[in-house]
């Protein structure tokens, strides 16, 4: 077995049947709101049913009011709200049609929910070309819990066989209670049979289906598909498209990444007819950079617990981290730069970009994605200038883990902190 689009196809129908029987409609009220095929649940059950909404507001006629209005008024990133949200029995069976003519989102997201899944895998030393029905398993495992799952496999170690996987998994004190469930997924897998989610309504067709005998076709008029997963290569990216096209890609300096190369026909791609040689800009090992670091904390969101206990520097190691241990990490972990192991530390190391009083607006137009957010917060720490830090990712968002509860989480620029009384923007990686 290869990790193909058919074994994408076979992660998804495991973790579909053991969540849902494959059901798009499936609405559980036992728990906080969990919904669909995969069974999303609190954040990420809002985020998906928000994009039905976005993208097909026609579908969302009919949904009970009491819901939609919670959905206006609760942005995906309230963890506290949407994980203790319960949907009664009229808001479920109001969001069912919605559900229904939506299932082409919810197997867009099951997709996607592997990019994620898979870059956790590689992280914790899983190679889904050599071992991937041991991939695959661990996506079933880390869709029930992720700090589980990682620890699973670092018992066993990421190359161990699929039956001492499955026997770790069964010996774990919280997933080894739902050993039916396991078993079933260990089967599915083994048995290589994808059949039951290809055929199902917007799911992503074979590779060639549609668009010529080339095989860059996946039925929605765009070439090569839909994306797997980047990776870096320097300067250069790597993106491979779940049809198992492959390009390389370089940074233009302004956010975007432009084809280069397809490394399956070794011909080159063509990024503008009209200027097909644009100069490369000389930044673009920096932001090639800052890029990487917040690829690598938005990659977390939710991973961590809070505490700033004596291993917060290692997170992936111990599960849990605060604000500046995050930072701390990101930046050793991806460029090998030592910021600082707290937020007094930190904040006198890296270029000083703005900083402002209050409430007054952020300058987004100066800012650049990894610029580091140092707050002084009401009732902070007594003494010291900063007390917070968060990450600018771009996009007016900052993520960061300011506790309690799991993190880090994604946030709004101008409007988180809002009582803050002092912030300081400051870049480590310049260019």
């Amino acid at each position: 077995m290869v990790y193909d689009l058919d074994a994408q196809r076979l992660a998804v129908k495991a973790i579909g049947t053991v969540e849902s029987n494959l059901n798009y409609l499936a609405v559980n009220y036992n728990d906080p709101i969990t919904v669909g095929i995969m069974q999303w649940y609190g954040t990420r059950a809002s985020a998906i049913l928000r994009r039905m909404r976005t993208e097909n507001p026609t579908d969302w006629v009919g949904v009970e009011t009491s819901f939609d209005d919670d959905l206006t008024a609760h942005a995906d990133s309230e963890a506290t709200f949407w994980n203790n949200r319960f949907l009664t029995r009229i808001e479920g069976e109001s969001l069912v049609p919605v559900m229904n003519d939506n299932k082409a989102i919810q197997n867009d997201q099951a997709f996607d929910d592997l990019v994620d899944y898979l870059y956790a895998a590689n992280r914790a030393g899983m190679d889904e070309n050599t071992n991937t029905p041991q991939v695959l398993f661990f996506f079933v495992m880390y869709h029930q819990s992720p700090q589980r799952a990682l620890r699973v496999i670092a018992s066993v170690g990421p190359s161990a066989s699929l039956n001492s996987i499955v026997g770790a998994c069964l010996n774990e004190a919280v997933l080894g209670q739902y050993r039916s469930r396991y078993i079933t997924a260990r089967d599915i897998i083994v048995s290589g049979d994808p059949s039951g989610v290809d055929d199902t309504p917007g799911t992503i067709p074979d590779p060639g289906e549609a668009g010529g005998d080339d095989g860059s076709g996946d039925g929605q008029e765009r070439t090569p598909g839909p994306v797997s997963y980047i990776e870096s290569l320097g300067n250069n990216v790597r993106v491979h498209y779940r049809n198992n096209n492959v390009i390389i890609a370089y940074p233009n300096g302004r956010g975007y990444w432009i084809p280069k190369k397809d490394e399956n026909s070794g011909s080159e791609v063509d990024p503008n007819p009209d200027n097909p040689d644009p100069e490369e800009p000389p930044d673009s090992e920096a932001a090639a950079k800052r890029a990487a670091v917040v690829a690598f904390v938005t990659s977390r969101v939710g991973d961590y617990n809070y505490s700033q206990g004596p291993s917060r520097l290692e997170p992936d190691k111990n599960n849990y981290t605060d604000c500046s241990g995050l930072m701390y990490f990101a930046y050793q972990e991806v460029i090998g730069v030592n910021i600082g192991t707290y937020t007094g530390d930190q904040y006198d190391r890296p270029t000083l970009i703005d900083e402002g009083p209050g409430s007054t607006p952020f300058p987004e137009s100066d800012m650049l994605p990894g610029d580091l957010i140092y707050y002084n917060l009401p009732g902070g720490v007594s003494g010291y200038v900063v007390d917070h830090v968060e990450m600018y990712i771009g996009g007016g968002e900052i993520c960061g883990h300011g506790g309690p509860g799991a993190g880090p989480i994604v946030k709004d620029l101008q409007t988180a902190f809002g009582s803050r009384l002092n912030w300081y923007i400051r870049r480590v990686i310049n260019g």
